[in-house]
């Protein structure tokens, strides 16, 4: 394991936010998210959870896609929370992820990045994050594994991704402590998540630059092509398309 994620793996609860009880950082694991899961039925449930790997094997974002995760340059985690709010409002936790990775790039960088609907953080149109939310049951209990996928150090990428992904790194000129990141991250999610989703959408909204804009939204049987008007009340994506008004549930945004 590299140094900075030595320091990581080394934080006890005190280290933690209110809203998290426990953390389980290791080198390698295939998914964090999937780790997360087998939690879930662990005797006594262990509370709010953080699972962090230096790397994954086969980290995953949306629709089944591979995200590449190698050792010593990214934060790969995820927020396994128990949490009581109704199930058609979890999809803000994707939301309030996004804004809360938003605030610890702006810190980083002094710039604020780009919030790109549903789950994506992008400096100027290169990724920098993924998210990739997923839920489960146990008893009468909802969890929500929140992953998030952040490019930290790297310094190159491969030729497929070099047009389309960047890092902190790239952006600042400096090699960052992904300790410290994450605990920017994790600071400003909890601060939202103890508000109880109040004002997510909206905050979210005013920091997207879709509005007004043309954009295509690739779905694997069909191509919306419109103008992004707005973010419903349940996440869709308010695309006008001839003059009619849409919600769009999934799909790639292409600006």
């Amino acid at each position: 394991m590299t140094d900075d994620f030595v320091s990581l793996s080394g934080w006890t609860r005190e280290c933690l936010p209110a809203f998290l009880h426990r953390i389980v950082a290791l080198p390698s694991v295939d998914s964090t998210n999937r780790l997360a899961r087998t939690m879930i039925d662990e005797t006594p449930w262990p509370g709010n959870a953080i699972v962090v790997a230096d790397r994954q094997t086969h980290g995953r974002g949306r629709f089944t896609r591979r995200w590449e995760s190698p050792a010593g340059v990214g934060l790969w985690f995820t927020l396994l929370l128990n949490t009581e709010w109704p199930r058609d409002k979890l999809f803000q936790l994707t939301f309030m992820s996004a804004l809360a990775v938003g605030d610890a790039v702006q810190e980083t960088l002094g710039r604020a990045p780009r919030l790109k609907w549903p789950n994506d953080v992008l400096i100027g149109d290169r990724k920098l994050c993924g998210i990739l939310l997923e839920t489960a049951s146990r008893r009468e209990a909802n969890f929500v594994m929140v992953g998030v996928g952040l490019n930290v150090n790297q310094d190159s990428f491969p030729a497929e991704m070099r047009s389309s992904a960047t890092s902190l790194r790239l952006e600042c000129g400096r090699i960052l402590s992904r300790a410290t990141v994450l605990k920017n991250i994790l600071d400003r999610f909890g601060e939202y998540y103890l508000r109880g989703g109040q004002r997510i959408l909206s905050l979210w909204k005013e920091r997207a630059d879709c509005w007004g804009r043309s954009v295509r939204v690739r779905q694997p049987d069909r191509l919306i092509e419109g103008i992004a008007r707005d973010l419903a009340d349940d996440g869709a994506l308010i695309v006008e398309v001839d003059g009619t008004l849409e919600k769009v549930y999934a799909g790639d945004v292409e600006a």
